[in-house]
Protein backbone atom coordinates (compact mmCIF):
# COMPACT_ATOMS: atom_id res chain seq x y z
CA UNK A 1 0.00 0.00 0.00
CA UNK A 2 2.62 2.26 0.95
CA UNK A 3 4.34 1.77 -2.95
CA UNK A 4 0.86 2.50 -4.21
CA UNK A 5 0.71 5.95 -2.43
CA UNK A 6 4.25 6.83 -3.39
CA UNK A 7 3.50 5.99 -6.89
CA UNK A 8 -0.35 7.91 -6.81
CA UNK A 9 1.92 11.15 -4.98
CA UNK A 10 4.58 10.89 -8.14
CA UNK A 11 1.39 10.54 -10.69
CA UNK A 12 -0.13 13.67 -9.45
CA UNK A 13 3.32 15.35 -9.05
CA UNK A 14 3.55 14.69 -12.88
CA UNK A 15 -0.28 15.22 -14.27
CA UNK A 16 -1.73 17.56 -11.52
CA UNK A 17 1.16 19.58 -9.86
CA UNK A 18 -0.83 22.47 -8.56
CA UNK A 19 -2.96 19.70 -6.47
CA UNK A 20 0.39 17.76 -5.12
CA UNK A 21 1.83 20.99 -4.00
CA UNK A 22 -1.32 21.86 -2.51
CA UNK A 23 -1.43 18.46 -0.77
CA UNK A 24 2.25 18.88 -0.03
CA UNK A 25 1.53 22.93 1.44
CA UNK A 26 -1.07 21.41 3.49
CA UNK A 27 0.92 19.05 5.05
CA UNK A 28 4.17 20.56 5.05
CA UNK A 29 6.45 19.71 8.23
CA UNK A 30 3.88 17.05 9.00
CA UNK A 31 4.23 13.29 9.60
CA UNK A 32 1.38 11.22 8.98
CA UNK A 33 1.18 7.71 10.46
CA UNK A 34 -0.79 5.64 8.11
CA UNK A 35 -1.62 2.26 9.78
CA UNK A 36 -3.41 -0.93 8.20
CA UNK A 37 -4.04 -3.59 9.01
CA UNK A 38 -1.05 -5.59 7.11
CA UNK A 39 1.20 -2.86 6.91
CA UNK A 40 2.24 0.19 8.85
CA UNK A 41 4.17 2.84 7.26
CA UNK A 42 4.68 7.06 7.53
CA UNK A 43 4.29 9.71 4.70
CA UNK A 44 6.75 12.89 6.08
CA UNK A 45 6.35 16.15 4.14
CA UNK A 46 8.68 18.48 4.33
CA UNK A 47 9.67 22.10 2.07
CA UNK A 48 6.80 21.10 -0.26
CA UNK A 49 8.34 17.24 -0.90
CA UNK A 50 6.40 14.27 0.39
CA UNK A 51 8.53 11.13 1.00
CA UNK A 52 7.38 7.72 2.73
CA UNK A 53 9.21 5.71 4.60
CA UNK A 54 8.39 2.25 5.96
CA UNK A 55 8.02 0.75 9.44
CA UNK A 56 11.81 -0.25 9.33
CA UNK A 57 12.23 3.72 8.07
CA UNK A 58 10.42 5.16 10.69
CA UNK A 59 12.53 4.79 13.79
CA UNK A 60 12.98 8.14 14.77
CA UNK A 61 10.10 8.12 17.14
CA UNK A 62 9.13 11.21 16.63
CA UNK A 63 5.54 11.64 17.27
CA UNK A 64 3.20 11.26 14.57
CA UNK A 65 1.60 14.50 13.52
CA UNK A 66 -1.44 12.62 11.77
CA UNK A 67 -2.48 8.89 12.84
CA UNK A 68 -4.60 7.08 10.55
CA UNK A 69 -5.85 3.44 11.17
CA UNK A 70 -7.88 1.86 8.58
CA UNK A 71 -8.02 -0.90 6.29
CA UNK A 72 -7.26 -1.37 2.26
CA UNK A 73 -10.35 -2.87 1.76
CA UNK A 74 -11.93 0.96 3.16
CA UNK A 75 -9.75 2.43 0.52
CA UNK A 76 -10.97 0.74 -1.78
CA UNK A 77 -14.59 1.02 -1.14
CA UNK A 78 -14.22 4.87 -0.55
CA UNK A 79 -12.47 5.01 -3.71
CA UNK A 80 -15.26 3.49 -5.36
CA UNK A 81 -18.10 5.21 -3.40
CA UNK A 82 -19.16 2.06 -2.13
CA UNK A 83 -18.48 3.86 1.50
CA UNK A 84 -18.38 7.29 2.58
CA UNK A 85 -15.94 8.94 5.15
CA UNK A 86 -18.73 9.72 8.05
CA UNK A 87 -20.19 6.32 7.96
CA UNK A 88 -16.40 4.67 8.18
CA UNK A 89 -16.08 6.81 11.52
CA UNK A 90 -19.36 5.67 12.79
CA UNK A 91 -18.64 2.45 12.23
CA UNK A 92 -15.19 2.42 13.53
CA UNK A 93 -13.24 1.22 10.54
CA UNK A 94 -11.43 4.62 9.99
CA UNK A 95 -9.88 6.26 13.12
CA UNK A 96 -8.02 9.24 12.56
CA UNK A 97 -6.43 10.93 15.76
CA UNK A 98 -5.00 14.47 15.55
CA UNK A 99 -5.13 17.72 17.12
CA UNK A 100 -8.25 20.11 15.18
CA UNK A 101 -6.02 21.99 13.35
CA UNK A 102 -3.91 18.82 11.62
CA UNK A 103 -7.49 17.17 10.96
CA UNK A 104 -8.74 20.35 9.03
CA UNK A 105 -5.05 20.23 6.87
CA UNK A 106 -5.42 16.34 6.32
CA UNK A 107 -8.95 17.05 5.33
CA UNK A 108 -7.95 19.65 2.98
CA UNK A 109 -4.96 17.22 1.42
CA UNK A 110 -7.35 14.63 0.57
CA UNK A 111 -9.48 16.88 -0.61
CA UNK A 112 -6.88 18.75 -3.17
CA UNK A 113 -5.55 15.33 -3.95
CA UNK A 114 -9.37 13.63 -5.12
CA UNK A 115 -9.38 16.83 -7.59
CA UNK A 116 -6.01 16.03 -8.59
CA UNK A 117 -6.56 12.33 -8.83
CA UNK A 118 -9.81 12.68 -10.80
CA UNK A 119 -7.81 14.41 -13.83
CA UNK A 120 -5.07 11.15 -14.37
CA UNK A 121 -5.98 8.53 -16.32
CA UNK A 122 -2.23 6.88 -15.01
CA UNK A 123 -4.46 7.28 -11.39
CA UNK A 124 -7.16 4.96 -12.86
CA UNK A 125 -4.04 2.21 -13.51
CA UNK A 126 -3.25 2.30 -10.22
CA UNK A 127 -6.71 2.25 -8.65
CA UNK A 128 -7.26 -0.90 -10.41
CA UNK A 129 -4.12 -2.13 -9.21
CA UNK A 130 -4.96 -1.35 -5.58
CA UNK A 131 -8.65 -3.14 -6.22
CA UNK A 132 -6.44 -6.41 -7.45
CA UNK A 133 -4.24 -6.27 -4.89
Amino acid sequence: MSAILAEALEILLDDAPAAYFRVTRELDACIVAIDLSEEHFRLRVNNDRAVMQGAADSNDHQTPTVSVHTSRQLIVDLIDGRRDVLSAFLSRDLSINASLDAVIAASRAMTYFTEGAVRSRRMRCLADELRAG
